[in-house]
């Protein structure tokens, strides 16, 4: 048999292919160590990391002014370095980390009795704890930060050397004074910082400190109550009391505002390229940061709590000071020429473009940003010329996001759309739209607790003449509160039956819906109206004879509850009047004979005094429920209840202290006899 031998080009497809087949099947332990072997490379590559993550750590855990250098070194002087940090800054670092470790030792050994004396030890501006030499019984756990951190720093300089980066960057001296000397370096850091001719290359970080800008605003929002804002000095637990109440403190206002406008400040300055601007707004934003921080929101007019106790100032300085290190980042790199894309517009995917959908569909947003696009670019477009080119831009875009998805899932034009995608999405978007009709009248329906029972747990009266002192006073709790037995629902039922509420009465109202309240008659409190007072309200019941006026009788209640939802009230209250004219001559006459001749225990009556039913709603005012007493069809009952009141005096009692108390008893029919 004869075979043909391979080409050398064959040859050699066949050997790629063949070391293409082993790397695929090499064994997954070989690709683990890879793995961890490029992880160490990029451990090692971007070590300097770790250090500035220990020195936010050490601030955050120790908020104290020690640590507080630390931050400002690195924040002022490391990160904005160029091309990286100089051989002087690490070796700062390494001799103050030193220094504080032998501070913090000594001070363990000599506690100062005058910060005892004159401070007190839980104020969160406890001098010894803001500076950093608390006297603590575990040495080892006062300086367990600063000894990672000083590990880190080297462990970072040992790399350096390794590497050979551990070099002086000489300066030039121009005089022997040390400090003009400084003052010549800082100046030549500075000029050199936002030369924008000395940068390491343009960077866009704007995104990124955009995001953690808005970690820091709902930090903001969610751990309030631990930044001193609450309801009339008391710390409020959940952003919705404060709407439950109607009650928004203006400090609260005030500070998401105060995070907002830095917002777009920083903005502004991105859209200008300003490096100067920058640069003064990081170091402005550094220093009001560290002070409110750690000095004013521990005060005592504020919190009252060290800045290491509170965990939602240690998040919020933790995501800025992932801030600072970015907008540092930018500083050094400098701002790149064309900014004026979208994020969410960088790629052609779905979920970008659902992103992109999103972010146009809040209110307000997209305008806010395109106003101070136009605002801070240099540009001959008016600004509704401008929104409409933004509006073209934006279009295009989806256009281009539908074509890319056409070709992934490889539609072609003039096809009809497939059965599945039409039932999903148009399912999806018939779905939302009813439920956007319908759902708030479901969402009412449901959390409506207007027909169900809500027992109450205390009921008042009162009975008041023309403004005078309360004639009676009576209050019952639940054992006087009852519902209603079988038999009393039953018979109640029928005194409906025949009228036009009849089958409301069976649909709406259950047995659970009627509460039975029962007051003993005698009044709780004492009538101790005064004896002037007394002549001047019986001089006004004989003007209603004499002068044809009225007096005004006032029968008021109140019902108290449990709600079982915020929408109910806990007490529901209402009131009905009746004026007593000249008609009502025998009630006047009797109140005139029992105020005049106390001592002969006549009664009142109190025609139509108050409703049979009466409705205690989930909000708003108790009133008559009229529309279902106007309907009784037993002819004994009324509407309306008829009492007597009855003034008595103890037989016993003294001329010089008079005792009198008042009366009230039903003269009307009872529902249930």
């Amino acid at each position: 048999a004869l075979h043909l031998a391979p080409s050398g080009k064959q040859q050699d497809q066949l050997e790629d292919f063949e070391t293409e087949f082993e790397e695929q099947t090499e064994p997954y332990s070989d690709r683990l160590k890879r793995l961890l072997t490029a992880s160490l490379y990029a451990f090692r590559a971007h070590s300097e990391y770790i250090a500035y993550l220990f020195v936010i750590l050490d601030v955050i855990l120790n908020g104290s002014i020690l640590s507080l250098v630390y931050a400002f070194l690195l924040f002022t002087w490391g990160l904005l370095s160029i091309p990286w940090p100089s051989r002087k800054f690490w070796l700062t670092m390494i001799f103050y980390t030193m220094v504080v470790l032998v501070v913090k030792y000594a001070f363990q050994f000599y506690d100062i009795p005058y910060w005892a004396n004159h401070f007190e030890e839980d104020s969160g501006l406890y001098p010894p704890r803001i500076i950093g030499i608390l006297f603590r019984s575990n040495f080892f756990a006062n300086v367990v930060w600063d000894l990672l951190l000083l590990i880190s720093l080297l462990f970072h300089r040992g790399l350096l050397k390794e590497s050979g980066l551990w070099r002086d960057t000489h300066s030039e001296k121009l005089t022997s004074n040390f400090f003009v000397q400084i003052w010549y370096d800082v100046k030549r850091f500075v000029t050199r910082l936002v030369n924008p001719d000395i940068t390491l290359g343009a960077a866009d970080y704007y995104v990124v400190m955009v995001f953690f800008d808005i970690l820091c605003f709902l930090t903001i929002i969610f751990g309030f109550s631990s930044f001193g804002i609450g309801i009339e000095g008391q710390s409020v637990e959940t952003v919705a009391n404060f709407f439950q109440t109607n009650n928004i403190p203006v400090s609260f206002v005030i500070l998401l505002l105060a995070q907002f406008i830095s917002m777009l400040i920083d903005r502004a300055i991105y859209l200008r390229h300003s490096l100067w601007g920058k640069f003064v707004f990081h170091l402005l934003l550094l220093v009001l940061w560290h002070v409110w921080l750690f000095f004013v929101l521990p005060s005592d007019n504020i919190t009252r709590k060290p800045f290491t106790d509170n965990i939602a100032a240690q998040c919020i300085y933790f995501f800025k000071a992932c801030y600072f290190i970015v907008s540092a980042l930018q500083i050094v790199a400098g701002y790149p020429t064309r900014i004026l894309g979208y994020f969410l517009g960088s790629n052609d995917s779905t979920i970008s473009g659902l992103s992109f959908q999103v972010y146009r569909a809040i209110p307000l947003l997209s305008e806010l940003r395109e106003g101070m696009d136009w605002m801070f670019t240099e540009t001959t477009l008016g600004i509704m010329h401008w929104l409409t080119v933004k509006e073209i831009y934006a279009q295009v875009y989806l256009v281009k996001v539908r074509r890319t998805w056409e070709k992934n899932y490889k539609r072609h034009f003039g096809t009809p759309q497939p059965l599945w995608f039409k039932l999903t999405l148009g399912g999806l978007m018939l779905f939302v739209l009813v439920l956007l009709i319908w759902g708030p009248l479901l969402v009412i329906s449901i959390i409506n607790t207007s027909n169900q029972p809500n027992s109450p747990v205390g009921v008042s009266i009162n009975l008041r003449l023309n403004g005078f002192q309360s004639l009676v006073e009576m209050t019952v709790e639940q054992q006087s509160i009852t519902t209603l037995s079988p038999d009393e629902y039953n018979k109640f039922r029928r005194d409906f039956s025949g009228t036009p509420v009849f089958p409301v009465f069976n649909n709406e109202f259950r047995k659970g819906n009627f509460r039975r309240v029962l007051f003993r008659g005698d009044s709780t409190s004492l009538w101790t109206i005064s004896p002037p007072a007394r002549l001047s309200l019986v001089t006004e019941l004989e003007s209603v004879m004499a002068k044809n006026r009225s007096v005004t009788l006032e029968f008021s209640w109140s019902i108290s509850r449990t709600p079982t939802t915020g929408l109910a009230l806990e007490a529901v209250s209402g009131s009905t009047s009746r004026k007593l004219r000249s008609s009502d001559i025998t009630t006047i006459l009797e109140f005139i004979e029992v105020l005049q001749d106390p001592g002969l225990n006549q009664t009142v009556s109190l025609p139509n005094l108050y409703p049979l039913i009466i409705l205690a709603p989930a909000t708003g005012k108790s009133r008559n429920f009229s529309e279902l007493s106007q309907f009784l069809s037993n002819e004994d009952l009324s509407s309306n209840v008829s009492c007597n009141a009855v003034l008595n005096i103890p037989e016993n009692s003294a001329n010089d202290t008079i005792t009198e108390w008042w009366g009230l008893f039903q003269n009307s029919s009872h529902v249930f006899d």
